[in-house]
């Protein structure tokens, strides 16, 4: 008897009838291990199913399967639909809940309407990453726009607040000056700006630090204050605190503050004619809204 997971070749002879009239023939085709001995009695008949038989010649027979080797099937759901195995033989597809984006190659999971190469939308947890079923965290965006970050338990980790709009949030700022202009710092990596809700609030943090290039002369300053958003533009409330760690520059003065530009948040640095000055800076802020 033939052996599970054993070659098993064809040899003999044997003249394929035509599917549509004349020809005809006998044969002598043997099945055995591919060792070479015989197993099972001589085959005079094969049926391929999907696919074809033809003689090669010299005692060779060649079996072609069907095209798509695993077959197929009609998809389901609307244009776009990620399809997967409905149970039943067939595909199905949830346009809405799962949405391959063809033309701009975005995924969509919730929503039909990605706006990145893979967005969620729900408006509970939205991701959730585990370790082994026990110990997980969930994060989602909420109501605000806030990034929410839940650990195993239901403990809110950031932001601090979670049932009102007082929020606390930590700026990386950067920028490298090369002469005696005032420029502003920039969010690191990225870019962007400090921007404040409507009728916001925030009492800010900063700590800059300016290092020479091959020098050893630097600056350190601390800044404290507040500043405010109505309905339009935003504006410090007062006077800002400047507390000067350390300041080792040749003539540099007046050389962090902080400022209202627009709506936003804005911390500033002078450089030094003849300098290159790199800057870095974190800010830390908690809001209140109104």
């Amino acid at each position: 008897m033939a052996h599970a997971n054993r070659k098993i070749k064809f040899t003999g002879v044997t003249a394929i009838t035509a599917s549509s009239g004349g020809g005809g023939g006998t044969s002598n085709l043997t099945v055995e291990e591919q060792d070479g001995n015989p197993t099972v009695t001589p085959v005079t008949t094969i049926k391929v199913t999907n696919g074809s038989l033809t003689d090669e010649g010299g005692g060779v027979v060649s079996i072609v399967t069907g095209a798509g080797g695993g077959g197929g099937g009609a998809p389901g759901g609307a244009s776009g639909a990620v399809q997967y195995n409905n149970g039943a033989g067939g595909f199905a597809g949830a346009t809405a809940q799962f949405f391959y984006d063809a033309a701009n190659l975005r995924v969509g999971i919730g929503t039909q309407t990605p706006a990145r190469k893979l967005h969620v939308e729900e408006v509970t947890t939205q991701l959730r990453l585990d370790y082994d079923a026990t110990q997980y965290t969930d994060l989602y965006s909420d109501v605000a726009g806030e990034l929410q970050i839940v650990p195993e338990g239901g403990t809110i980790v950031q932001p601090a607040a979670l049932n009102d709009e007082n929020r606390h949030a930590s700026y990386l700022l950067g920028v490298t000056t090369t002469g005696a202009a005032t420029i502003p710092m920039v969010l690191t990596p990225g870019g962007g700006t400090m921007g404040l809700q409507t009728n916001s609030t925030w009492f800010f943090d900063a700590h800059v630090v300016g290092k020479v290039d091959g020098l050893p002369d630097s600056i350190t300053v601390q800044l404290k204050g507040a500043i405010n958003r109505a309905a339009g533009n935003a504006s410090i409330l007062g006077a800002v605190f400047e507390f000067i760690v350390h300041d080792s520059l040749p003539a540099v003065t007046n050389a962090v503050s902080a400022a209202a530009d627009g709506v936003n948040l804005v911390i500033n640095v002078r450089g030094d004619a003849g300098l290159t000055i790199d800057w870095v800076g974190w800010v830390t802020t908690a809001q209140m809204i109104d």
